[in-house]
């Protein structure tokens, strides 16, 4: 355990250090060899491109060790996954689709919308066979902005609301927005969490027609895919049925995110 999670650490970082070691070198080698301060300039231009991407893009791995898709190529079965609930409305009625169409899903819940009018949701997810994992406690617009130990404090706040209802410890993590930074990994390393991902964003929350959004989903669908919804507004309704119709069409199984991923869900 203590040798899986040493790695686990080594590798979320190799590449942050690598790059940052590049660019030293790199800098240092300007400074010795020529006084051109364009060229300075464009070395910091591209690390701080190179650092942004790695913040800004989840699968980047540079923090933090996370799962965008399953290691499937021919066997055609995805995982679904929503984001921002519990809606004490909509996530109703998704959860009613789901077992309609006997699909499992994760949820990942935001903290705060975990109150005790949600908490017979929360266990309905459980006894329909869906997962549920931690999305922070807040969500803020500045969450990538905290300190370690906020972050942390959040994301325990979260965790224990969850365990408390379903007696479960989640061991799953999606950063808001997809967001992660040298303290939210630190953060989520501390407690032991797997980061979660996608491969396929539907932008349900961006893309205004339905049409559009459904050939989006579509046209990205491939083996092993880890789908990101919303729970939180009445569009996903009618985007998750025909998505749901469609997967049975072309042959497509949903099975949980712990069967695509062989990793567990809670401790």
């Amino acid at each position: 355990m203590f040798l899986d999670r040493s790695k686990t650490i080594f590798m979320t970082g190799y590449w942050h250090f690598l790059i940052n070691s590049v660019f030293l070198l790199c800098l240092g080698a300007c400074i010795y060899f020529t006084a051109v301060w364009w060229i300075y300039m464009i070395i910091i231009f591209i690390h701080a491109l190179i650092m942004i991407y790695g913040s800004a893009y989840v699968g980047s791995q540079f923090y933090l060790k996370t799962y965008l898709k399953g290691k499937q190529k021919k066997e055609k079965i995805i995982s679904l996954t929503f984001d921002d609930g519990i809606d004490q409305e909509i996530t109703t009625k998704v959860l009613d689709l789901l077992k309609k169409y006997n699909a499992p899903a994760t949820f990942f819940c935001i903290g705060k919308k975990l109150v005790p009018a949600t908490y017979p949701i929360l266990k309905q997810m459980d006894r329909d066979g869906h997962l549920v994992g931690n999305h922070s406690f807040s969500h803020s617009n500045f969450f990538d902005f905290y300190s370690s130990a906020r972050v942390q404090k959040e994301l325990e706040d979260t965790s224990q609301i969850i365990t408390n209802v379903l007696n479960k410890k989640p061991l799953w993590f999606r950063p808001p927005y997809g967001v992660t930074n040298p303290q939210i990994g630190r953060a989520a390393r501390r407690l032991g969490y797997e980061g979660i991902g996608w491969s396929i964003r539907s932008l349900d929350t961006v893309i205004k027609k339905t049409e559009d959004l459904q050939r989006r989903i579509q046209k990205r669908l491939h083996c092993g895919a880890i789908v990101l919804f919303h729970d939180h507004h009445e569009k996903i309704l009618d985007i998750l049925e025909n998505f749901l119709i469609y997967l049975q069409k072309e042959g497509y199984q949903v099975v949980s995110l712990e069967k695509l991923l062989n990793i567990k869900a809670y401790q």
